[in-house]
């Protein structure tokens, strides 16, 4: 039935809410300018210029009460949109200081509450950073051995404000006794942490439980060389032992400690002053959160030197030595599962490449080697096995490079863990599952 309803507000009831109908408001991060930035050389707002050398990113700012900035103008494709890299460097998001090796160590626990903060933190803010998504604007932010990263990027006119919200929200303070406008209320709220706190542990309690063949391999091969992990039951128990406060006290942790230092990166269209612009106002906001929180982790001065000038590397890999050949055999927990998996790591006995002041010609060789052997293997291997001899329905293979340290074992058992001479392991790895 059609009804006619070129007149509306001749309802009664329609007019009464005509006054509380409006137009979606405006999204602040659509951008209006696209022009280049005015720092270009003429010739480079004509057009690509892909045969132009890359430069190295110029060092903006050096605060040792701060940290870094890092710029590079993007002089070679000339498009008005950039990136930004943004770290909040502390060693504390996943390690904790050992009194008896005076150094830090892997802590799960902590690992854990840094990873579930950076998922906490994308949810909550998921309404508020919609509009910045439809305008071409995006964000991740997640956490290594260093500290927690906050990567933007889309279009470059609001990309630093973009980046400044984001970072004025993570700062904040989330003691619930702080006292906060709607815009910097804190994101730790007892439901983003339930629901996230439910999903990891199902996944963790179930994943021996449901995974594929394959998957199981690459768990069990990444525990064996890994220098560092409890695994999934390690896992496990640290996602259960989490709660409101525990994150509370693990963010005020990371940062309120005075050696907790801000290295950043700008590269694209964004001008040298907007970029020295943007990095005082993250300066600005780290100062300010570390004035709120109402007091500063104590540091004796190893654990601040340590934290100052000392580089913590992510797991190490264990270099097995030349002619040392493991083989793990297990069966799945899966009872579902009716296939099974062969994965195979090869890994070169020399050191990979770092570069030529660091390495040997060896190396040089050896890794063109790898990655060269790596990609002639790819496509044989697959038509072999999966097309004409149809062993396996995945086969796959590829080239992977983690890192290690000389005598790691000896040294971690002896004094702790020391990381002056981290080198690059290369390997060939095989999936097959049949």
């Amino acid at each position: 039935q059609i009804k006619d309803v070129a007149s509306p507000c001749q309802d009664e009831g329609f007019a009464l809410h005509m006054d509380k109908m409006h137009l979606p408001s405006a999204n602040p991060y659509i951008p209006c300018n696209l022009n280049l930035c005015s720092d270009l050389p003429k010739e480079a707002t004509l057009g690509p210029r892909i045969e132009k050398n890359i430069h190295p990113p110029e060092l903006l700012v050096s605060d040792d009460a701060y940290g870094r900035l890092w710029h590079r103008l993007d002089d070679r494709y000339c498009l008005p949109k950039a990136h930004l890299n943004f770290m909040i460097r502390n060693t504390a998001a996943e390690h904790i200081w050992d009194e008896t090796t005076k150094s830090w160590i892997f802590d799960s626990d902590a690992s854990m509450r840094s990873a579930m903060i950076t998922s906490i933190f994308t949810d909550a803010l998921a309404q508020e950073t919609y509009d910045a998504s439809l305008a071409g604007l995006h964000f991740s932010l997640s956490k290594s051995s260093s500290g927690f990263s906050l990567h933007c990027w889309g279009y470059s006119h609001h990309l630093t404000k973009f980046a400044t919200n984001l970072l004025e929200r993570f700062l904040v303070p989330q003691n619930k006794n702080f006292e906060a406008t709607k815009a910097t209320a804190p994101f730790l709220q007892e439901n983003y942490v339930q629901s996230n706190k439910d999903r990891v542990v199902r996944y963790l309690a179930s994943y021996l439980l449901s995974n594929r063949a394959d998957e199981h391999a690459s768990y069990y091969t990444n525990l064996l060389l890994s220098s560092r992990g409890n695994g999934i039951d390690g896992s496990l128990a640290a996602a259960k032992s989490i709660s409101l406060d525990s994150l509370r006290e693990h963010h005020m942790n990371v940062i309120s400690h005075k050696s907790t230092k801000l290295e950043c990166f700008l590269t694209g269209n964004v001008s040298r002053k907007d970029a020295t612009s943007f990095f005082s106002r993250a300066c600005e906001l780290m100062s300010s959160a570390r004035n709120q929180f109402g007091k500063t982790c104590e540091e004796n001065e190893e654990v601040k030197t340590n934290l100052s000038n000392s580089w913590i590397p992510g797991p190490l890999e264990r270099k097995l030595f030349r002619g040392e050949d493991i083989c793990l055999h297990f069966q799945s927990e899966n009872l579902e599962e009716q296939n099974g998996a062969v994965r195979m790591t090869f890994q070169s006995s020399i050191p990979g490449y770092k570069g030529e002041l660091l390495s040997t010609p060896a190396s040089l060789e050896r890794t063109a080697s790898m990655r060269l052997i790596a990609h002639i293997l790819k496509e044989p291997l697959f038509n072999r096995l999966r097309t004409k001899q149809q062993l396996g329905y995945i086969v796959n293979s590829h080239y992977d490079i983690s890192f290690s340290a000389a005598e790691y074992e000896q040294r971690q058992a002896a004094i702790g863990p020391s990381y002056s001479a981290i080198f690059p392991v290369e390997s060939i790895i095989v999936n097959v599952l049949s």
